[in-house]
């Protein structure tokens, strides 16, 4: 598992990266997974009580009243770190939109969330604290204690249904091509929707199979979804069946699941 430099809080505050008064500083990514590579990036997360005066590469937008979270990338011995920038106000609205009660309201709340929104809770749940342990297992503990897992589940598997009823129009209509890219992503969504139940999810299909394996889940096996994410059973004799066998496939695998 990918080890930060004990300074790295020293390597924060000398690219002017860690602003005074922060609240926590934890890591988060593929490197605290243990899933990087030479070239993956460091991502670190800063909480603060105020927005801070560091001048930031990009604003990646967020469905919060402060509606956006400031991130500064550098490059440090030739690795790219990118540093979010977090109010605590923000997370606390966050894990709102993905309480208990939230859930149980019936709302499509999963649809309101921002892919930035995902990701941060992805990487929070499987972070490396750098700084301010009080407050990090703290807010660890609310976002256990919230749905996120459900929430981020029904997100995936409604937008599961949307491409399913797309493959469906699309093969009768002779749209074979459509339908065989509408079953491609129908099918990652479904996968997506299970992992999430299990706490594996994120965004893209670049850790989809070492989220399958860390996950292990009861619903099927690697080798069912291994050959349907690399499409082994494609035949380009006749196109159309491999979507209708991924229908199949995502409807059982639905049906076995309980959203909560």
């Amino acid at each position: 598992m990918f080890e930060f430099p004990n300074d790295a809080l020293s390597v924060l505050r000398d690219h002017d990266l860690l602003p005074d008064g922060h609240r926590c500083v934890f890591a988060g990514g593929s490197l605290i997974r243990g899933w990087g590579n030479a070239t993956s990036d460091i991502d670190v997360f800063v909480v603060l009580d105020e927005p801070a005066g560091v001048a930031s590469t990009i604003s990646a937008p967020v469905g919060l009243d402060a509606g956006a979270v400031h991130v500064r990338s550098v490059y440090v011995d030739g690795r790219r770190w990118d540093v979010e920038y977090w109010l605590e106000s923000q997370i606390a609205q966050l894990l709102e939109k993905v309480s208990p009660s939230e859930f149980a309201s019936g709302k499509d709340i999963g649809l309101w969330l921002t892919p930035h929104e995902v990701d941060f809770l992805d990487k929070f749940s499987s972070s490396q604290l750098l700084h301010g342990g009080d407050w990090f297992e703290q807010w660890r503990g609310r976002l256990e204690a919230s749905a996120y897992r459900s929430v981020v589940a029904v997100r995936a598997l409604d937008y599961y249904d949307n491409y399913a009823e797309d493959v469906v129009g699309q093969l009768a209509t002779g749209d074979t091509e459509s339908a065989v890219l509408s079953a491609k992503a129908a099918f990652g969504y479904a996968i997506d929707g299970v992992l999430a139940l299990y706490g594996e999810f994120g965004s893209g299909t670049k850790w989809r199979a070492r989220r399958f394996l860390a996950a292990q889940p009861k619903e099927m096996s690697f080798d069912d979804y291994w050959a349907f994410e690399t499409m082994r059973t494609f035949d380009p004799a006749f196109p159309e069946r491999w979507p209708e066998e991924v229908l199949l496939f995502c409807r059982d695998l639905c049906s076995k699941v309980d959203v909560g």
